[in-house]
């Protein structure tokens, strides 16, 4: 499997080179061949494991380990849900669910550190403390007011959020106002012409 990116500030090229190895439909394990990583945060396969076997699946087909993630145990409830997962440097993730399957509260155990992450409604607490509150149109981050916009496809998968700017920001940024009327036309496309400038999620 190949897959093409920005390798550097001013190149693009291959940065997945992909070699996957499957037993029947579930997958084994997966060499990366690519010279190139990819540039900044953007994503790639990270090869962080080199076995014959690089993942585990359980009775139900649902994946029960990840080496290349680093994840050495997932665990499901009775809805096949993922209800905690470990990881080899000692990171443990834990979901509870309602009885139809709504997340209702994730713990993150890092050795003695702890955040707990409560979903109530349309208010998401870390801690006890609200930090989102959810939107049919994105969120609204509650420690700095911004909102948060998201672009979905046909079948509602988000593929972008945007972010409210002014247009003194715009120009931080962009190298003419060529560029801005450009962002501003796109954002009209959205019939919200108050949002003027996006950033990839």
């Amino acid at each position: 499997m190949l897959r093409y990116g920005q390798a550097s500030s001013s190149e693009y090229g291959l940065i997945d080179k992909l070699n996957l190895t499957c037993d029947g439909n579930q997958l084994q394990s997966v060499k990366d061949n690519a010279t190139h990583s990819v540039f900044g945060n953007g994503m790639e396969f990270k090869d962080g494991a080199n076995q014959t076997i690089e993942y585990g699946y359980d009775k139900n087909g649902n994946l029960s380990k990840d080496s290349n993630k680093n994840i050495s145990v997932i665990q499901y409830n009775l809805l096949n849900l993922p209800s905690r997962i470990e990881f080899e440097n000692g990171h443990v993730v834990s979901n509870v669910y309602d009885a139809g399957g709504a997340k209702l509260r994730t713990t993150h155990t890092m050795g003695n550190e702890e955040t707990v992450t409560n979903y109530c409604g349309n208010v998401i607490y870390e801690n006890g403390t609200p930090v989102k509150l959810l939107t049919e149109a994105g969120y609204v981050t509650l420690d700095d007011s911004k909102y948060h916009y998201f672009i979905q496809d046909l079948i509602f998968i988000v593929s972008d959020s945007y972010i409210k700017f002014t247009n003194d920001k715009l120009r931080e940024c962009c190298d003419s106002e060529d560029t801005i009327r450009e962002l501003k036309n796109i954002v009209l496309l959205l019939r919200n012409e108050k949002y003027t400038f996006c950033s990839r999620s």
